[in-house]
Parts: C-alpha cells; structure tokens; sequence
C-alpha cells in the first residue's frame, strides 16, 4: 500500500479494531492523522499493514492501563482532575491524545529515519532515487579519493549491479576525461591515476541493488574529479551505458 492507503486503512480498520480489542472508546483514545502518519513513516518499513497494526496495539496497552490506573483508585480524587498526576490517582483527561511526545514514550526512538536533502556543501555527492516496497525514497551517494594505486573500495552493502554500474562508470568518466576536465589529485589527464576511490552508499544495514544508481554514481564521481558541487534540488535515477546514454 501507499502511505495515503495506509493512512486511510488506519483509521477507518486498524484503529477501531485496536480499540475494541482493548476495550475503549473513541472517547477515551484519540490518534490524530499525523500521528498515524509518523508510525507509518518512522516505526514501520513494509508494504502491509500488519507490523502498523501491531504498532497501534502497543499503543491502546499503554492507554488502558492509564485509563485502568485512574479508575481503580476513586477515593483520592474527590475534586475530579484537580490532584496532582504523579500517583496516577487522577483519571487521565479524556480523549487522551496521542501526540508525538507520547509517541516517542510508548513505541521508543523512531526505528527509521527518512533521508532529507540538505544542501549539499562538498564535490562528490550526489542524490539518487531508490525504490522500497514502500514506494519511493532520496538516497545520498558519496564519494572521496586519496592518494593509491587506481583501487575502488564500494561500501554501503551493495549487490552485484550496483558494483558493476561502479565500474560502469568509472571507465565512462576515464574515457571522456578530457571532455569534461576531469583530473586526478595532482591535476593529471587521467582521473585515477595515483588515486584511490571509495564510494559510500550511506544507510549501511539496509540492502541496496538494482540498475538505477548508474546515473547517479557517474555525477557523484564526475562532481569528485571536476570539484564542482552538484546541485541539491535534482535527484536522479536510471542505469547508464558504456557509450554515455541513460536508460529509463
């Protein structure tokens, strides 16, 4: 599903279910549509819904022992809300609302970060578009040379294609040097001589293969070798060929 379908399937199925599941009302929990959008986002990688279901039920737990808390002990609370909220004597104001503090107490720190472009302030970086199962994501390819021997160091847990558009792009970049002005460390025709290259795809632990970072990587080696920035606005995706031509 998408993010609006899973938003929408949130709230009209998962929600309600929860909630009956664990015995309260919609008077008594209220999950605002961000909220939902940030469990979606940030606590959940899948193209279901059942780890997001599973995510509102931890959820209901923690709101039903409040509510049950402030039940079981009626006698200190003669004024109504007015005790103090430390011995839980009090029944918690209702709808309790899930905001993003609360969030963050009852599911723990944001298990995924999106990606966010910021400006990009080096040569040797550039954006691609990856696919997930959960539609589309900005992936960050970075790139640095030091003095060595021409050896290509890749790192990020890439697959096979991905090692191979590396390569694919380094000898484009090498045959087409002088077009564009690209230069080794020490200012030389040829962008790897004397010159070691290691390319980074940040975002370690999670698995990335396919043939879309050709175009992407031949930008970020170009950017390395011209010392010009690439611009930060435009990510791109497509595999590239050993004549210069991006596929779709």
């Amino acid at each position: 599903y998408t993010q609006e379908e899973k938003l929408e399937i949130a709230h009209r199925h998962l929600i309600p279910n929860q909630l009956e599941q664990h015995g309260l009302t919609p008077q008594q929990l209220h999950i605002p549509q961000d909220t939902t959008q940030d469990v979606i986002s940030r606590y959940t990688r899948e193209a279901g819904v059942r780890s997001l279901e599973r995510k509102f039920g931890a959820i209901c737990r923690a709101v039903a022992v409040k509510v049950a808390e402030g039940n079981r002990v009626p006698e200190t609370s003669s004024s109504g809300q007015e005790p103090q909220q430390e011995d839980k004597a009090a029944p918690p104001e209702m709808p309790i609302v899930i905001d993003h503090v609360a969030l963050k107490d009852i599911l723990g720190p944001p298990l995924f970060d999106m990606e966010v472009s910021e400006r990009l302030t080096l040569p040797g970086v550039a954006l691609g578009l990856a696919w997930t199962p959960l539609g589309g994501e900005i992936m960050f390819v970075e790139a640095s040379r030091m003095e060595g021997e021409g050896q290509l160091t890749l790192t990020g847990q890439l697959g096979d294609v991905m090692k191979e558009s590396a390569h694919l792009a380094i000898s484009w970049l090498r045959a087409n040097a002088k077009t564009y002005q690209l230069t080794n460390m020490v200012g030389g025709p040829d962008p790897m001589e004397g010159t070691d290259i290691h390319l980074h795809f940040p975002a370690g632990a999670v698995t990335k293969d396919g043939p879309s970072a050709g175009v992407t990587i031949v930008t970020c080696l170009a950017s390395l070798f011209s010392g010009r920035l690439v611009r930060s606005d435009v990510a791109m995706t497509g595999e590239i060929t050993l004549r210069g031509l991006v596929l779709p």
